[in-house]
């Protein structure tokens, strides 16, 4: 799998660490389905998303490290051992950088239409 570049120095903060959630199609799906229905189990992420259970792994581990999911652990009633985590996003994270990802990419463009050539910024 390629390996992404490091961020432009002019993207902010937020919107560097939600391209890295959304990078690749498994977590895109992955967020999908927790927005869908949180405090979801990986097994339930899997029929949800139809993704492999080493893609869910690797996925849920990436989004906890960016610091968007919480995880739950719960022990069954009834059992003595074992636990069940389940997974929501922390939306009052996400959201916000999703909407300053958006904001960055609309605002480079748009200095690109401006300046008359992709790349380039306007005066």
């Amino acid at each position: 799998m390629p390996r992404l570049r490091p961020a432009h120095v002019d993207m902010p903060l937020g919107a560097n660490r939600v391209h890295r959630a959304i990078a690749t199609t498994s977590r895109v799906e992955l967020i999908r389905a927790l927005l869908a229905n949180p405090y979801s189990t990986a097994p339930e992420v899997r029929d949800a998303t139809g993704l492999s259970r080493e893609a869910v792994r690797e996925a849920l581990e990436q989004l906890e490290r960016l610091g968007y999911l919480h995880v739950s652990v719960e022990i069954p009633a009834g059992r003595r051992r074992g636990h069940v985590p389940s997974y929501a996003l922390h939306t009052h994270l996400l959201l916000p950088d999703l909407d300053t990802l958006t904001t960055y990419i609309r605002h480079t463009n748009t200095d690109a239409l401006v300046a008359g050539k992709t790349g380039e910024r306007a005066p």
